[in-house]
């Protein structure tokens, strides 16, 4: 039989859970217009970066496939009020797979010794985004092929890419710090 206070450490993560999914679908509402495509940059894959240093890669990862499933049924959660079984054939699988990829690879990074400086979290923030931009540009080359696939698909996304992932590293290596700070007051 559970006791409570397993039951209250189940509540806790789902309720984390719960909220890195939101998290994740309030970053596809906010958007910002690149020149030159029709893609708008989101705060999506900073939502998902976060996800993973708040909840580990675990629970991160949880989270996206959370959102995923909401969309998926049908709740308009995805860029641009998307929904629907269809986008996971569609131009941005790839991406929604990356994104379950970048919140483990931020909650793991955030483990490491690296995560505790800027510079070294700044290094895992943009190693998860290489790789959400990665797997979106392998769906968008099977239909567009590699090079128009990286030219609207990868190459608009950099600059919002760093600035994200610096932002990212920068609460990484605040959230690493008081972490370490807990386990010496400890």
């Amino acid at each position: 039989m559970p006791t409570v206070a397993t039951t209250n450490s189940h509540l806790r993560k789902a309720a984390a859970v719960f909220v890195g999914t939101v998290a994740i679908a309030i970053g596809a509402r906010l958007e910002v217009a690149i020149p030159g495509t029709d893609v708008p940059q989101t705060a999506q894959t900073f939502a998902v970066l976060i996800a993973g240093i708040f909840l580990g890669p675990g629970y991160g990862s949880l989270a996206v496939v959370s959102y995923v499933v909401l969309g998926v049924i049908g709740v308009p959660v995805f860029a641009g009020d998307g929904s629907g079984l269809e986008v996971l054939a569609g131009p941005t699988a790839g991406y929604l797979l990356g994104f379950v990829f970048g919140a483990a690879i931020a909650g793991y990074w955030t483990s490491t010794r690296l995560a505790g400086r800027i510079d070294g979290a700044f290094a895992g923030m943009v190693l998860a985004h290489s790789v959400i931009l990665f797997l979106g540009w392998l769906r968008l080359s099977l239909l567009l092929g590699p090079a128009p696939a990286y030219s609207v698909g990868v190459e608009p996304f950099w600059f919002g890419a760093f600035v994200k992932s610096l932002v990212a590293a920068g609460v990484c290596a605040v959230v690493v710090s008081r972490r370490e700070v807990a386990r010496g007051s400890q």
